[in-house]
């Protein structure tokens, strides 16, 4: 099965990956609170309307979705109506940000300056010293260097103090 699904990506272009992860995603996160609620073990910290607020967010900083889009919080709380709403959102957002590709490439970046901005020098050479090897191993997309030049370049960071 897995060996399928890998086969599956492999033909897909960048923007139907996209596309089948925001399904899976949101389907994924739905199905794990309704879970949690109705078998009674975990009590969902969050409700189906916050998961929705929540995933869409994540969606506008990976830059999948237009980043000028809001998501508009319905006054219905089932969890099957909100995720049905949040997919409907999401489609209308994600046609809207491939209209202008590089509005999502733009947020996209943004978030993450904003982002790494949050860590201390030392925690941010901590952490892709830990996983150097990922990135060997893996063959992830390595933007360590990129990162690194936020320390430099970004607007967030005082160069005198070295704070963000």
């Amino acid at each position: 099965m897995v060996a399928n699904i890998t086969i599956t990506y492999s033909s897909m272009s960048w923007f139907e990956q996209v596309d089948n992860e925001l399904t899976t995603i949101v389907d994924y996160n739905f199905q794990r609170v309704y879970y949690e609620r109705e078998s009674g073990v975990l009590k969902p910290c969050i409700s189906p309307r916050e998961l929705a607020f929540r995933l869409w967010n994540n969606f506008r900083w990976r830059g999948y979705i237009d980043p000028e889009m809001n998501y508009t919080m319905p006054s219905f709380s089932d969890e099957k109506q909100v995720r049905e709403d949040l997919m409907i959102q999401l489609w209308r957002a994600r046609t809207s940000g491939l209209q202008d590709r590089d509005k999502m490439n733009r947020a996209k970046k943004e978030f993450r300056e904003r982002a790494f901005a949050t860590l201390d020098k030392s925690l941010f050479e901590m952490i892709t010293s830990r996983y150097r090897f990922d990135f060997e191993l893996f063959g992830y997309e390595d933007k360590r260097d990129e990162l690194r030049a936020l320390y430099t370049s970004s607007k967030y960071h005082d160069n005198a103090t070295g704070i963000f």
